[in-house]
């Protein structure tokens, strides 16, 4: 759902795949390693579990929209970790997640950014 030259403008990214807690994840790494800053995201398939199900990470969770697909979203308030999950049909969804950094506050506008990159390529809405 997202490929390496999405990201060729921020710098390169390492990739991990993992099929985990009823999710298929790909997990993406800004290395320092790569001349990065260790920002990393995630986007995983969950397959049986809809947006309604999406845990509260201390914040609330809030409604939202990209491009008219009904999404959610919660975010760490200690830690800035944030999760938006987009609708897929009534029992899935696709979650960005963003790991925060406390000094910044913007993990959700990132994960907003990548959901908006990522909701074009899912299947049209029921």
């Amino acid at each position: 759902m997202v490929s390496e030259e999405d990201l060729v403008e921020v710098g390169k990214f390492e990739k991990e795949y993992e099929e985990a807690a009823g999710a298929r994840t790909c997990y993406w790494q800004h290395t320092f390693e790569n001349g990065g800053d260790g920002f990393g995201f995630a986007v995983g398939v969950r397959d049986s579990q809809s947006i309604e199900t999406v845990n509260d990470n201390g914040s609330g969770v809030h409604s939202d929209e990209v491009n008219q697909r009904p999404a959610v979203w919660t975010v760490d308030p200690k830690f800035d970790d944030c999760v938006f999950a987009m609708k897929v049909d009534e029992v899935s969804r696709v979650d960005i997640t963003v790991s925060g950094d406390s000094e910044s506050n913007d993990s959700c506008e990132v994960a907003e950014v990548i959901a908006g990159m990522v909701e074009p390529r899912l299947p049209e809405l029921p």
